[in-house]
């Protein structure tokens, strides 16, 4: 096992967290006409898509039309409590038995470049991934004043170099974060995971943007020399799962990789 090799097994276990990678904002305004049939609509392309890209999955795939239908029925409740909140993405109230909340699947690699059986990684829990809400309504103080408009936002970030072609930095139990001499190769996990975000982003992107809201990139927290509003580069080109899938855009060698 070369350095190169040791330090990508090492950092699949541990993940590198740095500055963050990039950072995306989602705004959608509302009204007191509007806010159900807006929201969910949303929140169905945004598990619907994150299902088909591999960010949500099920052991039962009808456990997403139950998921789906509870979200409907808390939007049209009339029987709010103080602690009921709406949101634009409420992912902290979907336990299901069958329902693992936000995993993805990365390829683990143990001193070879080839594929083993994937992992399973809980993003809501790691440090690659996180989607957390900034702007949400109070449901008793808001719905019973008759008509209102406001807006409802999350962020989707990643404080890891794990979706990147090239990792620059890692983390030194003992010293922190330190810059490596050498970027280390990370084609073959970027390819395996960066495009499925990127379709993922694609998706939810439009959708927003259908509903009027609002869609931007904070380029004063993403690491501009890859990340666009379209998503993450690869090789100085946005690739979608599609691409992949089709065979429009292959696998890097291993000659690559090495």
């Amino acid at each position: 096992m070369n350095v190169k090799q040791h330090f990508i097994s090492k950092y699949i276990s541990e993940y590198i967290r740095n500055e963050t990678t990039f950072s995306y904002l989602f705004v959608l305004n509302i009204s007191s006409k509007d806010f159900r049939t807006k929201i969910f609509d949303f929140t169905k392309t945004f598990f619907e898509a994150g299902h088909k890209f591999g960010f949500f999955q099920c052991q039962d795939d009808n456990i997403l039309k139950v998921l789906l239908d509870k979200r409907k029925r808390f939007l049209y409740s009339k029987l709010f409590e103080e602690s009921d909140y709406i949101k634009l993405v409420d992912i902290e109230n979907y336990n299901a038995p069958n329902f693992t909340q936000m995993y993805m699947s990365i390829p683990n690699i143990m001193g070879k470049y080839d594929l083993l059986p994937y992992q399973r990684e809980n993003i809501r829990y790691l440090e690659y991934l996180q989607i957390f809400n900034t702007d949400s309504i109070n449901c008793l103080e808001t719905l019973n004043n008759g008509f209102w408009q406001n807006e409802v936002s999350f962020y989707i970030e990643s404080e890891s170099t794990i979706w990147l072609e090239e990792i620059d930095v890692y983390m030194d139990e003992q010293e922190g974060y330190t810059r490596l001499d050498f970027p280390v190769d990370n084609h073959f996990i970027a390819y395996r995971i960066t495009p499925r975000f990127n379709s993922f982003l694609r998706e939810i992107k439009n959708k927003i943007e259908k509903l009027g809201g609002i869609f931007k990139l904070d380029e004063t927290e993403s690491k501009m020399k890859y990340i666009t509003e379209n998503g993450i580069l690869l090789d100085g080109r946005i690739i979608y799962q599609e691409d992949i899938d089709e065979g429009r855009v292959k696998f890097p060698s291993s000659s690559k990789c090495s």
